[in-house]
């Protein structure tokens, strides 16, 4: 049994709960363990085997991490997941996409061949 965090009604024991985030955030993870070309030695074997285990490294990276999540009944997680998927869709409209591989058309005009035409030279006389 437990209470529904948006409709607060007490749902039937047997229930299963579903957790719908809410709200995320971005997150950028530092690098964890040494790095691989760093590392130097061998270690330490014993009749063939190595004693140590070397930590695994991680590079880190960005992602994004949860700030609020809600227990809710099943009826109200189906009502949650809709109204996400349409801010999601409401939100992809909003955004335009790049436009790839446009012509730009210009215009241009044609410059008549220009004539040159000689002035008269004065003449002293």
């Amino acid at each position: 049994m437990f209470r529904c965090q948006k409709c607060e009604t007490i749902v039937p024991a047997g229930t299963r709960t579903s957790k719908v985030v809410v709200a995320t955030r971005p997150r950028n993870y530092e690098p964890r363990g040494q790095d691989p070309s760093e590392r130097r030695g061998r270690g330490r074997f014993v009749r063939g085997k190595r004693v140590r285990k070397r930590k695994p490294y991680d590079k880190g990276g960005a992602g994004t991490e949860i700030v609020r999540e809600l227990s809710v009944c099943p009826t109200c997680a189906v009502e949650l997941n809709e109204e996400i998927a349409a801010e999601a869709a409401a939100q992809a409209a909003l955004v335009p996409e790049p436009i790839l591989n446009t012509e730009v058309a210009v215009e241009t005009e044609v410059a008549a061949p220009v004539e040159e035409v000689a002035a008269p030279v004065a003449t002293e006389e």
